[in-house]
């Protein structure tokens, strides 16, 4: 299901006392990379990544991360397998 309203799908990112008790940055990992070539379904992993507390940087096409990669040494990637 394409997602092009992020709000839809997670309506109070920003409510992070509604993420209590989740582990988060809290752990030895800081910067996660997204990648994904669907907008709405990157913006929405961002959006809720952030409200845990990672450092998200994100990329729409794998020839794009892989630069990135480089330049910003991600702690962990997440990533669309059909882009």
């Amino acid at each position: 299901i394409p997602v092009t309203d992020p709000s839809s799908v997670l309506p109070d990112v920003d409510a992070k006392k509604n993420l209590e008790g989740v582990e988060g940055a809290r752990s030895k990992y800081k910067k996660i990379m997204v990648v994904d070539d669907e907008e709405g379904i990157r913006m929405v992993l961002c959006q809720l990544l952030e409200a845990l507390g990672y450092e998200v940087v994100s990329s729409a096409d794998g020839r794009m991360a892989l630069s990135q990669i480089i330049k910003e040494k991600p702690d962990a990637i997440i990533s669309d397998m059909r882009m």
